[in-house]
């Protein structure tokens, strides 16, 4: 469809039709890795938020702020438009979470699951930590089974899966600073910077050090 018909120099996209006129507003999200994409883990493919309330509103209104700025070229516009596009994602994400009173999977699930957040929560805090599902079923003071497929039903991901991910996200982004090789594999649970390269190549399909440069 924008192939056929790609923007105008307006940056407006016009399609020809007899029903009712619609305004599209498009934006997308760079991710630094797909492989480690943990929101497509905890939400659906799509959210629909519905037009009403208080939440709509604001929504509406951060929208109506992104299209003023796209509006006329002027300095910084690039930045506040990016920023103005976080919140609207943070804000739609939030919303989305608070209307959602029932599913037992994704982060509303999570979030009415205080076994499971708190689990998530400890990953989060300390991902270099030696955690299994032993004792990571013992945070959640359930048995090992049944932590195990309550997490997998919450999450979407095992234990251990979820746990590969957060710690090499966590180390994409130690990649991109002036860290030593040898911390960074000791910040995200690994005792030698040979194992933690050998775990980083096999899932991300090249080196630690490959991928710094290449950033």
């Amino acid at each position: 469809m924008l192939i056929r018909h790609p923007m105008t120099p307006e940056k407006l996209f016009r399609y020809g039709g007899q029903g009712p006129r619609t305004t599209m507003l498009c934006g997308a999200f760079h991710l630094d890795d797909p492989k480690l994409n943990l929101m497509g883990t905890l939400l659906p493919p799509l959210l629909h938020l519905k037009n009403s309330g208080r939440a709509s509103a604001q929504l509406r209104a951060l929208t109506r702020c992104i299209e003023t700025e796209l509006k006329i070229s002027r300095p910084g516009e690039q930045a506040i438009v990016t920023r103005m596009a976080e919140a609207f994602l943070l804000r739609a994400v939030r919303d989305h979470v608070l209307a959602s009173s029932n599913g037992s999977h994704g982060l509303s699930a999570i979030l009415r699951d205080p076994s499971i957040a708190r689990v998530l929560g400890l990953i989060h805090e300390r991902p270099e930590q030696a955690w299994t599902v032993h004792s990571l079923a013992n945070e959640a003071n359930l048995s090992r089974s049944g932590f195990a497929a309550r997490f997998k039903l919450r999450v979407g991901a095992t234990p251990q899966s979820y746990l590969q991910r957060y710690r090499f996200s966590r180390a994409v982004q130690l990649l991109q600073t002036d860290a030593k090789m040898f911390e960074i594999a000791q910040r995200v649970g690994y005792d030698s910077e040979s194992s933690f390269s050998k775990a980083f190549k096999r899932l991300m399909g090249k080196s630690p050090g490959a991928y710094r440069l290449a950033k």
